[in-house]
């Protein structure tokens, strides 16, 4: 979050998962940890339905690809620290997330525009 030319994060976790009664959407519900703040954001059936897995301790049939890509992070000897919501543009949050490997940080950055 930006707040008055200055970047404000606050971590969030996951409370739940919800439908939109007027557009039948599903809503990814998000606390913030150090207060009652929730931020609802609305996704795709898709993530949804991988969202509910993960809550429910599910495993998919196959791997999904951010499975896929979590496995390759992991075998490698990486660690996601956090993911960052870093823009909303076109109605689409865009973030970047923060890796650890062995000696060094990375971070890749989500671009729906990117081939």
């Amino acid at each position: 979050m930006k707040a008055f030319g200055a970047t404000m994060e606050r971590e969030v976790k996951v409370r739940g998962l919800l439908v939109d009664p007027t557009t039948n959407s599903p809503i990814v519900l998000l606390k913030d940890v150090n207060s009652e703040a929730m931020l609802p954001i609305w996704v795709g059936p898709y993530e949804a339905n991988s969202i509910a897995s993960e809550i429910e301790k599910i495993a998919p049939q196959r791997p999904l690809t951010h499975d896929l890509l979590k496995n390759v992070i992991n075998l490698i000897g990486g660690i996601v620290r956090r993911i960052v919501v870093t823009e909303l543009k076109d109605n689409t949050f865009l973030r970047s997330s923060k890796s650890i490997f062995p000696g060094r940080y990375s971070f890749l950055t989500q671009d729906p525009a990117m081939p």
